[in-house]
């Protein structure tokens, strides 16, 4: 079954190692289609600022941090140029 290495993406021979020989970590993905799959990365932080800015107008003006919930707490802070010197206190940008 075709395994990558999740970490630095190295092929691995059949059957995949329980480490990676390249970088020696343990996250190996083993799927049997692929070679055949293709990745899509949808930018869902940026669509979720819109939602609430849209829903919000008070907001359309802030920078908003979007993320959290129970895996694991992640926040991804949305700032475009015009917001960075009002949430930096109009310091050098």
């Amino acid at each position: 079954m075709p395994s990558l290495c999740r970490d630095c993406l190295a092929p691995l021979p059949d059957p995949a190692p329980k480490r990676c020989p390249d970088c020696n970590r343990a996250r190996i993905l083993s799927h049997a289609e692929l070679d055949s799959l293709s990745i899509a990365h949808i930018d869902c932080d940026a669509f979720y600022a819109s939602v609430e800015k849209r829903d919000n107008p008070a907001l359309s003006s802030k920078p908003l941090i979007i993320g959290g919930g129970t895996r694991g707490g992640c926040h991804h802070l949305l700032l475009y140029r015009a917001d960075l010197g009002r949430a930096l206190g109009d310091a050098d940008v």
